[in-house]
């Protein structure tokens, strides 16, 4: 296919910016620091907390710290209660109940609530570390529009 020089210019001026972009590298931000606090007795909810402080060590986007470590910064606590539903019965270590629950200083940012079987201990941690994540970020966006300096148009 032959392509007149117009032609070719105007395909230019599409296809570079793209390739720029593709090629731009992504910005790069702190990793906002999560402390995870387990009330976990039963052997499923420990395996989900393993899972979860597994998950949020191998992310980019995330780094544990001990509760108390780097308190002037603030951070994110991820609180997580569980019980096994059939605890005492013939039917115990199946599943386990889960409330997650993240909060930053003072305030409930999103709450998570999920009965997680054994042969999907990952799969549910990796599921609440995407709502988790999805929602930290709607909210953010939310409030930084909404906190965000008014712009003023008179002139100074």
């Amino acid at each position: 296919m032959v392509y007149s020089s117009s032609m070719q210019k105007m395909l230019l001026f599409l296809i570079l910016p793209a390739i720029t972009v593709a090629q731009t590298p992504a910005k790069v931000s702190q990793p906002r620091l999560v402390t995870i606090n387990c009330a976990c007795d039963d052997p499923i909810s420990i395996r989900f907390g393993t899972a979860v402080r597994d998950q949020i060590a191998l992310s980019p986007r995330y780094k544990e710290i001990q509760s108390g470590e780097n308190e002037k910064e603030g951070h994110w606590d991820i609180n997580i209660v569980a019980l096994d539903p059939e605890e005492g019965t013939r039917d115990a270590g199946i599943r386990t109940v889960l409330s997650v629950v993240v909060t930053r200083g003072n305030y409930l940012w999103t709450h998570v609530a999920k009965v997680c079987g054994r042969d999907r201990v990952d799969s549910c941690a990796s599921a609440m570390i995407a709502t988790m994540d999805k929602d930290i970020e709607e909210t953010q966006k939310i409030f930084s529009g909404i906190l965000k300096p008014a712009q003023s148009s008179a002139p100074r």
